[in-house]
C-alpha cells in the first residue's frame, strides 16, 4: 500500500497510476552534436539566465537520427531519481523566456504526468509527402480538438516525469521519426500525454510549410503578439530604472508560453526574438548553402516560383 504524501494528487498514466509530486526540481535535457553552434549557445544563456539545470548530451558525436536521439534521452533518464521533472527539448532552435518555477507551476496546472507543444501543421515523417494519409490523420485530430488550431504534437518540447517519459520514449523508441511516432501514438491512445493546445508552456512557431493545404500555408507571426512587461526597479527621482520582459501571446488562445520553439529553421522570428529575449549577446543564426535551399522549399509556392525566376535568395548578415 503506497502512501500519498501532502499535496499529492494522483493522475491516470496510459497503464500505471503515477503520483505526481509538486516540485521545482526540474531539469531540461538537450542532444546537440554540435557544442560550437551558435544556436546552442544562445539556448545555454538563455537556461543560465533563468536559472534552470540543463544537460546537453551527444556533443562532439556524429548525429545519427531520431532513434539516436531516443536512445541518449532513454540512457540519460536512467540516470535520474524517480520524482524528477525534466524538460526533453531541441537545442538550436528553442528559447526559455520563464524561470524554472512559473514553468512548473504552469505545468502541475495542467495536471498531467506528460506535456507535450502542439503546432498547427502535420508535416512530419510519412506525412510530408503522403497526402492521402495526412488527411487521415488531420480528420482523426480535428475530431478531438475541433476548436483549436494547435492539435498536433510536436517533438521539440516535451516536459514530464521520469517514469512516464521512459514508459513514452520506449513506446516511440523504433520510430525513425520521433514526432511522427507521438502523432500515431496520441491518435491511438490519448492518455499517454497532455496536449499544450492553448500554448501555455511551449509555443511552436513553426517556419512556413510547403503547399499541400491551406492549413499550412500560414504565416506564424499572425498568431502571435509581442507584449512587454514592465517593473520598477527603483522608483527613486534620482535613478528610475524598469525592468522589461518579453511575452509572446497567442492570439487564438491566450497562452503566454514559456518556451519558444523556431520549428523547422523558422531563423526569421528567431533572429527578431531572440534579441529582446537574451539581449545583444544574441547571436542571430543566417542559413547558407543547402540550408538555403531548404528555406526556399518551405516557403509557398508563388515564392517558389520567383525562386525559380530570380535565383537562388541570397542571405547576408546585415
Amino acid at each position: 500500500m503506497s502512501v500519498l504524501l501532502p499535496q499529492t494528487r494522483v493522475y491516470e498514466g496510459p497503464d500505471t497510476t503515477y503520483i505526481v509530486h509538486p516540485t521545482e526540481n526540474v531539469r531540461i535535457l538537450a542532444v546537440c552534436t554540435d557544442g560550437r553552434h551558435p544556436g546552442l549557445l544562445n539556448y545555454k544563456i538563455a537556461l543560465e539566465r533563468l536559472g534552470y539545470r540543463y544537460t546537453i548530451l551527444g556533443v562532439g558525436q556524429k548525429w545519427g537520427g531520431w532513434i539516436w536521439r531516443t536512445k541518449q534521452y532513454l540512457e540519460e533518464l536512467e540516470k535520474m531519481s524517480d520524482d524528477q521533472l525534466i524538460v526533453l527539448s531541441d537545442a538550436t532552435d528553442v528559447l526559455f523566456i520563464e524561470p524554472p518555477a512559473l514553468l512548473v507551476k504552469k505545468f502541475l496546472e495542467m495536471k498531467s504526468c506528460i506535456v507535450i507543444g502542439a503546432e498547427r501543421g502535420l508535416t512530419t515523417g510519412k506525412y510530408k509527402y503522403d497526402l492521402s494519409a495526412r488527411r487521415l490523420m488531420r480528420e482523426s485530430y480535428k475530431l478531438r480538438e475541433p476548436d483549436r488550431s494547435y492539435r498536433f504534437p510536436n517533438g521539440g518540447l516535451i516536459m514530464g516525469y521520469r517514469i512516464p517519459l521512459i514508459r513514452l520514449l520506449y513506446a516511440n523508441r523504433e520510430s525513425e521519426d520521433d514526432q511522427a511516432g507521438l502523432v500515431e501514438l496520441y491518435n491511438e491512445d490519448q492518455s499517454w500525454f497532455t496536449l499544450d493546445t492553448n500554448c501555455k508552456l511551449f509555443g511552436n512557431l513553426v517556419q512556413r510549410a510547403p503547399f499541400f493545404d491551406e492549413d499550412l500555408e500560414v504565416a506564424e507571426a499572425s498568431w502571435w503578439s509581442i507584449v512587454w512587461d514592465v517593473t520598477n526597479i527603483n522608483t527613486s527621482t534620482t535613478n528610475n530604472t524598469t525592468n522589461k520582459k518579453l511575452r509572446l501571446v497567442n492570439i487564438e488562445t491566450g497562452g503566454n508560453p514559456s518556451v519558444l520553439h523556431f520549428a523547422g529553421g523558422n531563423w526569421t522570428w528567431y533572429n527578431k526574438l531572440g534579441p529582446l529575449i537574451i539581449g545583444p549577446i544574441h547571436q542571430a543564426i543566417y542559413p547558407s548553402g543547402t540550408e538555403a535551399v531548404k528555406q526556399v522549399v518551405k516557403q509557398p509556392w508563388t515564392s517558389s516560383l520567383v525562386w525559380i525566376i530570380s535565383g537562388p535568395v541570397q542571405y547576408k548578415k546585415s
